[in-house]
């Protein structure tokens, strides 16, 4: 079928736009990644070994639960004019849409990684039968990239979605990356908009 010029290209008389949008969620959520993977990457900013060499033990190892075995709960899916603002839609959201979050990203990831086979989408209970089920499953996805002790936590706040909102909401509201974040008045506005010539 034909396409029409001014389908595939700007009328004469359009402007351009181009938009620029500070994203306050993501961002805080890629430096508290940041702070995870600092064991084992090299080439980040030094704020980020410098903050990693300054939390407690027990803050990395939250911080690492959260940010690797809760990645697709925590990660925002639209913007937010703040980051108070996010953890306040984290704090209202029924806990088990987190779980849901996560498990759905990883049936997603399964299905890929089996050339997105047609088999049945497994249940929420089926993969969250026992532990090893869990990490049989994980595998599917993610093959050997699977960090076991973080996924055994991990599965027990699966089990528990109010605690696991609880472990969300208290892990990024007292990082310090999230601290610096929510000090940053943007006045309500994230989005610029600007109309090139």
């Amino acid at each position: 079928m034909p396409i029409a010029n001014s389908d595939l290209l700007l009328p004469d008389d359009a402007t351009p736009a181009l938009n620029v949008a500070l994203e306050p969620a993501h961002n805080v959520q890629h430096s508290l990644l940041l702070l995870a993977r600092a064991d084992e990457a090299s080439g980040f900013d030094e704020w980020v070994y410098r903050t990693a060499a300054a939390m407690s033990p027990e803050e990395r190892a939250t911080n690492l639960l959260v940010m690797i075995g809760f990645h697709y709960a925590v990660r925002p899916r639209h913007s937010y004019p703040s980051f108070p603002a996010y953890l306040e839609h984290l704090a209202t959201a029924r806990p088990t849409h987190l779980r849901d979050k996560v498990l759905d990203a990883y049936i997603d990831m399964a299905r890929l990684n089996e050339g997105g086979a047609s088999n049945a989408r497994p249940s929420y209970d089926a993969i969250l039968a026992d532990v090893n089920t869990f990490l049989a499953f994980l595998r599917r996805g993610f093959g050997e990239h699977v960090i076991i002790e973080i996924e055994r936590q991990a599965y027990t706040y699966l089990l528990d979605p109010p605690a696991l909102q609880q472990l969300i909401g208290c892990t990024l509201s007292t990082s310090d990356a999230a601290a610096e974040h929510s000090r940053l008045d943007l006045g309500g506005r994230t989005t610029i908009n600007k109309t090139t010539t």
